[in-house]
């Protein structure tokens, strides 16, 4: 999210306890967000329900228990998921072969699948892990008009490691992983926001993937915000009071 998202969110978003503190997660989450905006938001937070310091990360932590069973939730329901048992059973020789348990690997694989859509959320400041959601990406790495000839890709890392060429704790399995798992989310954020443009731009950037180097992942998973956060200043109570700082979207950062 962008400091004007929140702020929108903030001001004219539900108001109860669960939407504000998970406000806050998606706030925490999102780059280019400074600790003194974060500490702005926690105080307005603290203002509208009357909590103190105490009571806050109480609710926070009500808050991070809920979104966690969202999680499981997403999770049980990638685990059964045809795409995912498919990949697990063709591959299942290769990982034994290489001392990784077929079901560890299917474990991953669902939680990056979750993690995508986690994104998502942050990006949207809405919830992304609903049963819908779950299916609507699905259908999309089965759909030639969408995702089908990129799905490989969901799998590339898993693939490495069934091939004994990557270890799961490994910088290039890691960091592969999640450079994927954003791209995958830029480009669902991209045909939310009906933005053509940019989703070409992200599964043309999904085909470097075979290519690119760990310096440059770190680079794209966390740019330069510096003067996005100092221009952002502290969170205000107030209409739009940082419209203008969206985060421009482009070829090279895609952020």
């Amino acid at each position: 999210m962008t400091p004007a998202q929140i702020n929108d969110q903030f001001e004219h978003g539900k108001q109860d306890e669960k939407h504000l503190c998970r406000l806050y997660l998606y706030a925490g989450a999102s780059s280019g967000i400074s600790d003194d905006f974060l500490e702005s938001l926690r105080d307005g937070i603290c203002q509208k329900l009357q909590l103190d310091e105490a009571g806050f990360y109480q609710a926070m932590e009500k808050a991070c228990q809920l979104w966690q069973t969202k999680v499981d939730q997403a999770l049980a329901q990638a685990e059964n998921l045809e795409l995912i048992r498919t990949f697990e059973r063709e591959r299942a020789a290769a990982y034994r072969k290489n001392g990784i348990l077929p079901s560890k690997a299917r474990t991953l694989i669902c939680t990056r699948f979750v993690l995508i859509l986690e994104n998502l959320s942050v990006m949207t400041g809405k919830n992304q892990l609903k049963p819908k959601s779950i299916a609507r990406l699905n259908a999309l790495f089965h759909d030639p008009d969408g995702l089908k000839d990129y799905v490989k890709w969901l799998f590339y890392p898993a693939l490495k490691a069934s091939q004994g060429k990557w270890k799961l704790t490994e910088e290039k399995f890691i960091f592969t992983t999640l450079f994927v798992n954003q791209l995958f989310a830029d480009y669902l954020y991209a045909r939310l926001t009906n933005n053509i443009g940019l989703a070409q731009i992200v599964l043309d950037r999904l085909n470097t993937t075979g290519k690119i180097k760990i310096p440059e992942i770190k680079l794209f998973l966390n740019p330069d915000q510096a003067s996005l956060e100092q221009d952002a200043g502290p969170f205000e109570i107030s209409a739009h009071p940082l419209a203008g700082l969206d985060r421009v979207f482009s070829g090279d950062s895609l952020k």
